[in-house]
């Protein structure tokens, strides 16, 4: 049987096969349930589409780390709206812009994020704002009786601005096909396991929350637990609390953790596996010998296409001082300024082409010419 490329569909499946499994853990709170996540999406999609929410408006979503973020992605998926998680420091002409690019029409926030957005939604397309924190829970008030919208594979599921190094930042479309090819190929790399509890403290509006945790966890049958905030004197403790078997975060905040002052129960009893890209091979090593489980950065990727390169916990090949070998998804290449490839050792671009349909982002939102620009020679 062909795996499932629509994001509601797997999740679907998974209510079916699993449904009383824990999926979804935000803090202190309780593990939610497939099912429970399931009924919670199912109803705030219902309650959207109340107050006029219809296939392709785009929803903006401006808080920080919490259980909503997770109701916002599954409900529009269901819904065939398009998500926009923003990140939750912007202020001023930076939340603006973002706000007026994808145009959305709903904005759910915190109050800190309404806060941050009052001044400025006259300015832009939202028509009806929802605070997380008084009256939300009145959107969950239907009944779990939502018919879905039929979606494609190649339907857009959410866009994600990139850090816009470069010019004012893109929104990358991310389809469910492409969530769902980049969860089974960080499946593929042994990454990330059936049964596996993975604990995260990434932003919820970044791609490593989006793609590396949430999407990677529902396709594998994994749980995920994520913290509200990244704390380095108490990460590795609350891994333990969770009984992770699956670490992923940054090589900063690998260095954090391992500025803390040790301790005799630093051990994290039956982690499998950690992941900090980038980190430096010595560094890894200390980690391994201070947390236990497999240290393993060799990884990647970006919003575009993810997971460039990955190689297996167990390869043979594996080098602590490489970036990875090619995943699954892409042919990979190193060229030069003619898009020429370059010799072994030679210095160049990375460039990327899909084996397969929807395996990659779909281009960047209401910017064509940037798009063309960066499938230049497909």
């Amino acid at each position: 049987m062909t795996a499932p490329r629509v994001i509601t569909d797997v999740l679907d499946d998974m209510v079916e096969s699993r449904p009383d499994t824990p999926f979804v853990k935000v803090g202190d709170g309780a593990w939610m349930t497939y099912a429970d996540v399931r009924s919670r999406a199912r109803r705030l999609a219902a309650g959207l589409a109340d107050l006029g929410v219809v296939a392709g408006d785009r929803v903006a979503l401006v808080c920080a780390n919490r259980v909503e973020a997770i109701d916002a992605f599954f409900a529009c998926a269901f819904l065939g709206a398009i998500e926009v998680p923003l990140n939750y420091h912007l202020r001023g002409d930076f939340l603006r812009y973002q706000l007026v690019d994808c145009a959305a029409t709903v904005l759910l926030a915190d109050d800190a994020g309404l806060a941050m957005a009052a001044p400025i939604l006259a300015e832009t397309s939202v028509r009806t704002t929802v605070s997380l924190d008084d009256g939300y829970d009145g959107l969950l008030d239907r009944l779990d009786d939502f018919e879905p919208v039929a979606a494609r594979p190649s339907d857009i599921v959410s866009i994600l601005y990139t850090s816009g190094t470069t010019g004012r930042p893109k929104g990358c479309m991310l389809s469910h096909g492409y969530y769902c090819a980049s969860g089974r190929a960080t499946g593929a790399r042994g990454w990330v396991i059936d049964g596996d509890r993975m604990f995260v403290a990434f932003p919820h509006f970044h791609a490593s929350f989006r793609l590396n945790t949430l999407a990677t966890a529902l396709v594998n049958g994994a749980s995920m637990a994520y913290e509200p905030e990244f704390h380095a004197s108490t990460f590795m403790r609350r891994a333990a609390e969770v009984q992770a078997t699956m670490v992923w975060g940054l090589g900063s905040m690998a260095m954090a953790i391992l500025a803390q002052p040790p301790r005799a129960d630093d051990v994290v009893a039956g982690l499998r596996m950690s992941a900090w890209v980038p980190l430096v091979p010595d560094r890894q090593i200390e980690l391994q010998e201070r947390f236990g489980g497999v240290v393993n950065c060799e990884a990647y990727a970006q919003t575009e296409v993810n997971p460039i390169v990955m190689t297996p916990p167990d390869s043979p090949l594996r080098h602590r001082q490489r970036g990875g070998l090619p995943s699954d998804l892409y042919e990979v290449r190193v060229v030069d300024a003619n898009d020429e490839p370059v010799p072994t050792g030679g210095v160049g671009e990375i460039v990327v082409r899909p084996h397969d349909v929807d395996a990659m982002f779909s281009g960047y939102w209401a910017n064509p010419e940037a798009t063309v620009r960066t499938f230049r020679n497909l």
